[in-house]
């Protein structure tokens, strides 16, 4: 799934639902999941939640969810819910909702990263500092009872309150690691 060129998905009455699945282009974009690009280009709805699961497709650099480095938006009144292997949001982009941000992994068991630079494909979903700094939202839930190991490997500073959930362990991997609201941890 393409947005791209001031292009926009909108919805005035209800929630969005978006899924992508990536083909094989060795040069192209078509590998990504869900790509937004080019300044103008939003996901927006004005009276319900947005959700986007993007698959990875073949090839290299093609990630589930990738958010170029333009001025675009994914903007709900609600909440806005991520699930992939693998994202990556490079600044300008914005995720902005007054209502949670949920970010976890497309694949049964897959870990999750907070902290590192690097995004693997296929896992594990890797979110950095930086990254996560590019969401507006009053709460942050990363992973759910189906997650792998989340690990938190460098110091972190997220403004909004946090929660993370994982079917397996949350390990901390440096010291003072982590500066949140932290609201909870499962």
């Amino acid at each position: 799934m393409r947005v791209a060129f001031n292009s926009e998905i909108s919805s005035s009455g209800g929630d969005i639902f978006i899924q992508g699945q990536g083909g094989y282009n060795p040069g192209g974009t078509d590998g990504y999941g869900f790509f937004i690009a080019h300044n103008g280009s939003t996901v927006n709805t004005t009276s319900g939640a947005i959700n986007i699961t993007g698959i990875e497709g073949a090839g290299t650099n093609h990630f589930g969810i990738y958010l170029a480095p333009d001025s675009t938006l994914i903007s709900a009144i609600g909440s806005v819910t991520m699930q992939a292997n693998s994202m990556v949001f490079n600044a300008p982009a914005i995720i902005n909702a007054p209502g949670p941000v949920d970010l976890r992994q497309y694949t049964l068991g897959v870990a999750i990263d907070i902290g590192t630079t690097s995004d693997v494909l296929g896992g594990p979903l890797s979110l950095s500092d930086a990254e996560l700094n590019r969401i507006n939202a009053s709460f942050l839930f990363v992973g759910n009872g189906l997650s792998g190991d989340i690990s938190v490997t460098v110091p972190i500073t997220i403004d909004e309150g946090a929660l993370l959930t994982s079917g397996e362990d949350i390990i901390f991997e440096t010291t003072g690691v982590l500066s949140m609201s932290v609201r909870g941890m499962t």
